[in-house]
């Protein structure tokens, strides 16, 4: 009785970091947003992105401020303010308005809970409104969530809350644009 053994040998087989058989290249499991990878660790060569699914509704470059909605224009999105967050940007008839999350790509598989400092800690974002009548305006609440499509990011705020110092009222908000 004769045994054959046979092998097949696989050509540039990488690693995860922790010794395990990567499906993906290596860095697709660095925990980083590598430049062609759409979220962390995802999309472009390496696994399907999970895409966090907004919890409200908005037609595309609008924001909606208590009963009110604009057009938002001339937006504007990268690493405006610093290295450490992301910015998207724009304009709409009486105003600015700035939403930041943190990283230096946003992340599209998480949703990003608001908060009111101007450099959100990891995992959060910040959202200002500068009105002529209204005053500068920060959002004490809301949640922002990040699509992108054809490499063109998309951002969402839901349920914003506004505070105006200038008339004492709270507004709602929400806002959807996309990067030009």
């Amino acid at each position: 009785m004769a045994l054959i053994f046979s092998f097949c040998k696989r050509k540039n087989i990488e690693a995860t970091p922790a010794g395990t058989l990567a499906k993906f290249p290596v860095h697709c499991y660095n925990g980083l947003a590598d430049p062609e990878e759409i979220g962390i660790d995802c999309g472009g060569p390496c696994e399907t992105c999970v895409t966090a699914v907004p919890t409200c509704t908005q037609a595309a470059n609008r924001l909606t401020l208590g009963a009110t909605t604009y057009t938002a224009t001339n937006i504007t999105c990268g690493n405006l303010f610093d290295n450490n967050s992301f910015d998207f940007r724009g304009s709409y008839v009486g105003g600015t308005f700035i939403i930041r999350v943190s990283g230096t790509l946003p992340d599209v598989s998480k949703s990003y809970p608001v908060n009111s400092k101007i450099s959100p800690d990891a995992n959060e974002a910040y959202s200002q409104i500068s009105s002529g009548s209204l005053g500068n305006m920060s959002a004490s609440t809301g949640t922002v969530f990040i699509n992108n499509s054809a490499g063109k990011y998309t951002v969402t705020l839901c349920s914003a809350s506004y505070y105006s110092f200038t008339n004492f009222q709270t507004y709602s908000g929400i806002l959807k644009v996309t990067c030009q």
